[in-house]
This record gives structure tokens, C-alpha cells and sequence, in this order.
């Protein structure tokens, strides 16, 4: 599948990076401006739209591209050669690291769920809508990732983030059934974390209370799992945030250690 799609679409074979995202960063690269004729005649022999398709597909074993091949997928309308620049990044990063693959590896411990929520609040500068990222845990390793645009603006920091951990606790449960379905019944609440400790607060004690009818619900069914026994949840301090690069573009160290907690590994062939 990869190097398929290398071989297509990669326009400079030596091309190699060290993170898959530098344009994607680019104020330029969220705005919704017509394309303009250089930009219509530069897109016209290239296929954006299937490569934004086949990478999507290819997030499934390499997660730590998630957040750049989302802010791709916004764009396959309207395309402009910033756009097409930023999937050469991407490649070219992806060329770097050819081998790369998730690695589970067996230690004869127990299957122990864990999670991590974050968000970019208000990152999204054409509608300022935040950006969830969810990380869930299998014996440390990768299982169930997404990165994804909220589908309403949070006006806070805390509502951004009680967004996200509500999305993460659900898929956090789906998991604890399917491993019971399997004979791994989870003996303990599975934890869960969140670099804002607003929201964690809120979560376990309910404080605070929404006039908004969708965010009094969310915070009501995280009450409810933590008070089931389902979940705990707890503040995480920002350097150990793993879904971090499911939101934002990181340094190369922080994407590096992410890349690591995410099971992501060089494998041998």
C-alpha cells in the first residue's frame, strides 16, 4: 500500500523529512480563497482528492499522521498548490520512514485499557472550531486513534475538552466490551487522561453546569461512567499528553516521543 502510493504520487524520490507536516501549519493553508488560475492549471494533472483518499486508508497502521492527513481531507475542494505541497511533505516524510509499522508486543500481562484526550481549542481559524484527538491503550500500545474537527465551537477551554473526553470515554467502553467479548474482562476502571485539570475536576465532581443542553449531557454521562466504576479520570501534565499530535503540529522531539507511545516502531524485514 505504501509504497504504491509512493511511487504514484511522490514527486521527489530523495526527498526525505523528519515530520510529516510543515505546511499544514501555514496560516495559508486553512483559508477558504478561491484558487486562482496558477493554482487551477498547477491541480489539473494531479489527483488530490484520490492521494487525500489512499492516505486516509493508510492512517490504520501509521496514526501519528492523522492530524495532517485530517487537515488535508479538508481541502479537497477549493485545492491550491499550498495543498499539494503538504501531501510532498507528508510523502516525503512517509518515504523516511518506510519501515515504520505498529509493534505489539506480548509481555504476559494483562490487557489493561487506558486513554488520552486532547484538544485544540479553537485551532481551526476559518470556523474557530476545536480539534479532538483520542488515544486508546492496549497494553501500551496503540488500538483506537482519531484526530477530528468538534462539530460545534466550545467557547471555552474546558468545553473543548469535555468534548474530547466524552468522545474518548465512549470508545474507551467500546473497547472494555469487546475485550470482555473476548475473555480479557477489564477487573478495574480503565484510566483515562486530560492535560486540563478544569475538566477534570468537572468531570468527577460536576461543578459546573452548562445553560447549553449538549454539553450538560456530556458532562452527565462522564459523571455517570466515573461514578459507574467504568473509568477514572486524571490529569496528565503536557510533556506525557500522547494524543497531543492528534490535535496540533509538535516539535520534532515531542512527535518523536508520541510516535514511540503510539506503538509505532521500525520493523525489521
Amino acid at each position: 500500500m505504501l509504497e504504491n502510493i509512493l511511487d504514484k504520487f511522490l514527486e521527489n524520490p530523495k526527498g526525505r523529512r523528519s515530520q510529516p507536516y510543515q505546511s499544514v501549519n501555514d496560516k495559508e493553508f486553512d483559508t477558504t480563497q478561491e484558487p486562482s488560475s496558477t493554482d487551477l492549471h498547477f491541480m489539473k494533472e494531479r489527483n488530490y482528492f484520490r492521494l487525500v483518499g489512499k492516505l486516509q486508508f493508510l492512517t490504520v497502521t501509521r496514526p501519528v499522521i492523522q492530524y495532517a492527513v485530517g487537515k488535508l481531507a479538508h481541502h479537497t475542494t477549493k485545492t491550491r498548490i499550498i495543498h499539494w505541497k503538504a501531501t510532498q511533505e507528508l510523502l516525503e516524510y512517509l518515504n523516511n520512514t518506510r519501515d515504520h509499522g505498529l509493534c505489539f508486543q506480548r509481555t504476559g500481562q494483562k490487557l489493561v485499557v487506558e486513554g488520552y484526550s486532547n484538544s485544540d481549542f479553537a485551532g481551526d481559524t476559518e470556523t474557530r472550531r476545536s480539534t479532538t484527538g483520542v488515544l486508546v491503550w492496549v497494553g501500551k500500545a496503540a488500538v483506537l486513534s482519531f484526530s477530528k474537527r468538534q462539530p460545534i465551537v466550545a467557547d471555552s477551554t474546558v468545553s473543548a475538552e469535555v468534548i474530547a473526553a466524552c468522545s474518548l470515554v465512549k470508545e474507551v467502553i467500546w473497547v472494555r466490551n469487546m475485550l470482555e467479548w473476548l475473555g480479557h474482562a477489564q477487573e478495574m476502571p480503565s484510566q483515562v487522561w486530560t492535560d486540563n485539570k478544569g475538566a477534570v475536576f468537572n468531570m468527577e465532581e460536576g461543578a459546573l453546569r452548562h445553560k447549553t443542553k449538549h454539553l450538560d449531557i456530556k458532562y452527565m454521562f462522564l459523571r455517570d461512567q466515573v461514578h459507574q466504576g467504568l473509568v477514572t479520570v486524571g490529569h496528565c501534565p503536557d510533556p506525557l499528553m500522547w494524543a497531543d499530535v492528534l490535535t496540533k503540529g509538535v516539535g520534532l522531539t515531542k512527535f518523536t516521543d508520541c510516535r514511540h507511545a503510539f506503538g509505532e516502531e521500525s520493523i525489521p524485514t
